[in-house]
């Protein structure tokens, strides 16, 4: 709880400094995106190739300078590898094939966002920063009497994450974006995850014509 306070303190401080322009414009931007996320390492192997999405709120210091917060969320199913390896571990009725669950990533993250224009209507972005990981494992045996859960796993670790992506403007107030990136978490998860994303950006005071 005190890393996660010391996170959600850094990015309001971050945040408030942009507010000195406030008076010249609101530049601000709330955007979405989902695609698929998949693990590397022992996670990758422990993991099935997941559906996530974030929804992030962004500050435009200049048309290619932004600072952004993101929330997002993956849901990883276990794999086919994990269910052999809890057989092998735990042999017997309730092993191997019987076990289901899944793995959740919850991620908060700061970015900043470097913005370089191709032509008024396409830009390329590159964007990374820390951010703070919370985990969980949530493990149950599937029987003919139904579902019986068992402990799993959970953490919470801080990590890093970096990317990059193509934006789109639809007109001032609307982009499409697609991008990708790769996070990895340090602790006790020490593994990372891939993600590919298309989403919008809804703006809100900034001139992207600059």
């Amino acid at each position: 709880m005190k890393k996660l306070c010391v996170v959600a303190a850094a990015m309001i401080l971050l945040f408030g400094m942009g507010s000195v322009d406030s008076a010249k414009a609101w530049n601000w931007d709330l955007g979405v995106r989902g695609g698929l996320s998949d693990g590397t390492g022992d996670f990758g192997d422990a993991a099935k190739t997941a559906f996530a999405w974030s929804l992030f709120l962004e500050y435009d210091f200049t048309p290619r300078l932004s600072l952004l917060a993101r929330y997002g969320r993956h849901a990883h199913g276990i794999s086919s590898d994990f269910q052999r390896f809890a057989g092998l571990v735990n042999p017997g009725t309730l092993a191997g094939n019987n076990l289901i669950g899944d793995f959740f990533i919850n991620e908060l993250a700061a970015d900043l966002k470097f913005s370089f224009p191709l032509s008024p209507k396409w830009r390329l972005y590159v964007q990374g920063g820390p951010g703070y990981y919370i985990w969980d494992l949530d493990l149950a045996f599937d029987t003919s009497e139904g579902e019986i859960s068992t402990p799993g796993a959970d953490g919470s670790d801080f990590g890093l994450n970096g990317g990059g992506g193509l934006e789109y403007v639809i007109n001032p107030e609307v982009s499409v974006t697609v991008d990708a990136d790769y996070t990895y978490i340090y602790g006790d998860f020490e593994d990372g995850f891939w993600g590919i994303y298309a989403g919008f950006i809804f703006h809100f005071g900034r001139d992207l014509y600059k």
